[in-house]
């Protein structure tokens, strides 16, 4: 059978020229580097200290090497952009998620105040421990760019590479001088979007010009307790706890939810907290009966605290996000959104954030 891309030219991956490229170290560069911890120190990047995720359990120690949520803002005049990334060489392959998303790049020009989809930095299928890739412009100009990184995959050195002689300063900044940080499951983490720039919290991001700092831990977010104390020590706009997914029973949810919840409020009294229940689209009486009794453990802590005299908690009902955008349209598989799915938690999501961050629609 023909190679897909010798039939359709318009698949095959644009050919990356570097003659006459400069590459420049991210982690030396005069770049802003955001939603990754430390980056500009270790071997590799990643999203809390290392000695908190060995607290927790293996499967997070190597989910916190990927790097979801992180985001380089810089402006350059070059018309070429080349990307050299260097990666752990894992084979990742997917059925329902694309190699784009989880090891790729996606790129997004920022002009008065709206950031607006560019192109894609596409890991080619054979990638082995990193690749290049090249995205063009028309002319030359200055410009302001905002590189998504992957989100399932780790990136253990990165360079950006600009015609010789090209300008290359940091961004603008961030609406406000603290991250709003997210805590949750696959989905948090970014599962399955086609892109990393479709993640919801990117796409509430560009829509609010806010930091983030996302701490989806596909699979292993249970409410731990050394992740809320990490998360309590961040200074943060807000918090945003959603892991009801990963919580292998309701007696689970039941057990560890409030603690965790408490555990932030108690070193940020005055910090909001959205509370999230799962999305998703049950089938059968027995699954709705379960989406019930986990939402109400969910909406129970946020009633009690409530009830204590906490006026910055709130609680979103998960089950309402995929109506807004078609229901089951939503998913490849039922539970992890497509890029309408993100869509419809970003539109579910934005007027909770833009009450608790005190932001006019």
């Amino acid at each position: 059978m023909r190679d897909l891309r010798q039939i359709d030219p318009n698949f095959a991956l644009p050919m990356v020229k570097t003659e006459g490229i400069v590459f420049h170290d991210v982690r030396k560069a005069d770049v802003d580097i955001y939603g990754l911890y430390r980056p500009r120190e270790g071997e590799a990047f990643c999203r809390m200290p290392w000695e908190v995720a060995e607290a927790v359990r293996p499967g997070v120690v190597t989910l916190n090497g990927h790097t979801a949520g992180g985001r380089i803002r810089f402006r350059t005049d070059s018309r070429r952009i080349v990307l050299r990334v260097k990666q752990s060489g894992v084979k990742i392959h997917y059925g329902h998620m694309t190699f784009l998303n989880a090891a790729g790049f996606d790129m997004y020009l920022y002009r008065d105040g709206v950031q607006q989809y560019w192109d894609s930095f596409v890991p080619p299928v054979d990638r082995t421990d990193g690749y290049e890739s090249m995205v063009t412009f028309p002319d030359r100009q200055m410009r302001e760019i905002v590189l998504n990184m992957p989100s399932y995959d780790d990136v253990q050195s990165l360079y950006i590479g600009l015609d010789d002689g090209a300008v290359l300063t940091g961004g603008s900044q961030y609406r406000l001088n603290k991250p709003v940080v997210y805590y949750g499951s696959s989905i948090t983490q970014g599962g399955c979007a086609s892109r990393p720039g479709n993640l919801y919290q990117n796409i509430l991001s560009r829509r609010l010009n806010i930091d983030y700092l996302n701490l989806g831990f596909s699979g292993n977010a249970k409410g731990d307790l050394p992740v809320a104390a990490y998360m309590a020590s961040l200074d943060a706009a807000a918090y945003v706890v959603d892991y009801d997914h990963n919580a292998p029973t309701v007696e689970h949810l039941e057990a560890t939810h409030e603690p965790f919840v408490r555990t932030i409020r108690a070193k940020r009294p005055d910090t909001p907290i959205l509370l999230v229940s799962r999305p998703g689209i049950p089938r059968t009486d027995e699954e709705r009966e379960t989406v019930y009794r986990r939402r109400q453990v969910i909406l129970r802590t946020c009633e009690t605290l409530k009830g204590e005299g906490d006026g910055n908690i709130l609680f979103l009902d998960g089950q309402t996000m995929f109506a807004l955008r078609g229901g089951d349209s939503c998913t490849v598989d039922r539970n992890h959104p497509n890029d309408l799915g993100f869509m419809a938690m970003a539109d579910a999501m934005e007027p909770f954030l833009r009450n608790m961050l005190h932001m006019e629609a």
